[in-house]
């Protein structure tokens, strides 16, 4: 927070005032806010946050909001899994965890669910407006060829490399069930695990595309 709070301070530094005892003027106004995109319990407190924030400016537009930029690009050299639900009492309270390789947490999950928790308000926004409101996806070439990657994610959120795996297939490759199963991901790989989150930002587009013609 501190680094974010002074970048924000040297921007508004340089924005144009009308008087040296005034605020900035103009459109931009940055103020920093605690976020960890790798946590679901905080992407809701941030959502919530500033919806109460802003929730209380009804025809001076302090309500609005006219654009979400997702421009999550962490990479971890090493592999790394969170629990996406720490921090939820709910789920402390019942133990239960969701761990998750935290490349596909931060920059996947967590702008998925912001996304959809501000949502109504830039629909709202655009209907208010007369032109919709937009939410930008910041993807990267790195996505191409990724889709093996995203698929072995699938079905093991935590990517964990098949030789770390408990042996669960049987000479022939058969389970022990005797149905043939996909089992492990490939070693882990910064740029692998980055790309795939990007090529999940894009399959997101298509989901937002359907929330915002609801």
């Amino acid at each position: 927070m501190a680094k974010a709070e002074a970048t924000a301070a040297a921007i508004n530094k340089r924005l144009p005032r009308p008087s040296p005892f005034l605020p900035p003027s103009g459109r931009a106004f940055p103020a920093p806010a605690p976020l960890d995109l790798a946590s679901l319990p905080s992407v809701r407190a941030f959502a919530d946050a500033f919806l109460e924030e802003r929730g209380g400016g009804e025809g001076r537009g302090e309500g609005d909001l006219h654009v979400l930029v997702n421009n999550a690009g962490a990479l971890f050299r090493k592999r790394e899994v969170v629990d996406i639900w720490a921090g939820s009492g709910e789920g402390e309270r019942e133990g239960r965890q969701m761990l998750v390789e935290k490349t596909m947490a931060t920059n996947h999950l967590g702008p998925f669910l912001l996304t959809s928790l501000l949502m109504p308000t830039l629909k709202a926004t655009g209907r208010k407006e007369g032109s919709p409101a937009r939410v930008i996806m910041v993807s990267s070439r790195l996505e191409r060829g990724k889709t093996a990657y995203l698929n072995a994610w699938m079905r093991d959120p935590t990517l964990t490399p098949s030789e770390e795996k408990d042996e669960r297939k049987e000479e022939g490759g058969k389970e022990r069930g005797g149905e043939e199963v996909e089992v492990g991901c490939p070693a882990y790989k910064l740029f692998l695990a980055y790309g795939a989150s990007k090529l999940a930002n894009l399959l997101m587009v298509c989901r937002v595309g359907g929330w915002v013609g609801e």
